[in-house]
């Protein structure tokens, strides 16, 4: 097992998106300037208060659809690719969250 430890200190970073928003994320993730050696995509129903960009279904269902891309970088670099979202997407409904990673490494 290889676990990358400290000193350098690791974040999760969550992106959650509408569908049709989520292919453009990617491809800013996948274009961006930071060390990043993966992230995982999958999809989602999102429950809130705010229904106005709902379809119709989704009104009925009471959940929309979304698209969850999640991945691990290291801490100094998340500002910088928040910023370069932003500035390419600018978009109320892409919401983020980070969560502190203790331990990152793979099981080889």
């Amino acid at each position: 097992m290889t676990v990358i430890d400290q000193p350098v200190a690791y974040r999760k970073l969550t992106l959650v998106c509408p569908a049709d928003l989520a292919e453009r994320v990617v491809d800013i993730l996948l274009e961006a300037d930071v060390e990043m050696t993966g992230f995982t995509t999958f999809k989602a129903d999102g429950h809130g208060h705010d229904f106005a960009s709902a379809s119709i279904g989704e009104r009925v269902r009471g959940r929309v659809a979304r698209r969850v891309i999640v991945a691990v970088l290291k801490a100094d670099d998340v500002a910088a690719l928040l910023g370069d979202l932003q500035k390419q997407i600018d978009n109320p409904d892409l919401s983020y969250w980070t969560e502190p990673v203790l331990a990152y490494g793979h099981l080889s």
